[in-house]
């Protein structure tokens, strides 16, 4: 598949990352990668955003068929695009922006801005971040809607941004402290008292 040819989602704020470690599911016992991508007005109203709705509308045609033609058949779809403002309680869901839940079985690739690999300390709620997505129809227990698959992650911005996780940056948890001359190889050289073993 061409670069072109993969569906991407806009730059977004991620949320609840659990890209490297699995964990269940809310009424799901089955272990999986996942991670919430909240994308505030701005990036509603980029091309990728209209190409994920799009996406998401074409997964449902070849699903449901003809049954997409029904008014209440398609007001009862579960809508993968949910109003951030209904979690409001939770840090970084604001009204006017929209959030969604993707997930995989499979541990998905995770690089930096220069596409470099992300180790799992380097990935924090409130980063931004955009995803590389599979959208899905499904009919299951009497629920039908349409889901996102995760593919790959691209974290975008790893500085500068608000941890949504109320943890500090070990960088942001320390002053500077001032390193005189020789202090190095005066620490290397200094021993302690015989009875010491520290």
């Amino acid at each position: 598949m061409a670069t072109d040819d993969i569906l991407r989602t806009p730059i977004g704020v991620i949320s609840f990352p659990n890209l490297f470690t699995p964990k269940p599911r809310l009424n799901n016992p089955e272990p999986v990668y996942s991670a919430t991508l909240i994308f505030p007005p701005d990036a509603q109203k980029t091309a990728e955003y209209q190409a994920l709705k799009a996406a998401a509308l074409e997964a449902c045609k070849a699903k449901f068929g003809t049954r997409m033609n029904d008014p209440a058949f398609v007001s009862r779809l579960r809508n993968p695009f949910r109003n951030a403002g209904e979690k409001s309680n939770l840090a970084g869901y604001e009204a006017g922006h929209t959030f969604i839940n993707c997930w995989s079985k499979f541990p998905p690739g995770v690089v930096g801005p220069q596409r470099q690999q992300m180790l799992q300390g380097d990935v924090f709620a409130g980063q931004h971040a955009r995803f590389s997505v599979n959208p899905y129809a499904y009919e299951q227990l009497g629920n039908v809607g349409v889901a996102f698959g995760l593919n790959n992650v691209q974290i975008a911005k790893v500085s500068g941004v608000t941890r949504l996780d109320n943890r500090r940056d070990a960088h942001d948890s320390f002053d500077d402290l001032p390193v005189e001359e020789g202090q190095q190889q005066a620490s290397a050289s200094a021993s302690g008292p015989a009875d010491n073993p520290f």
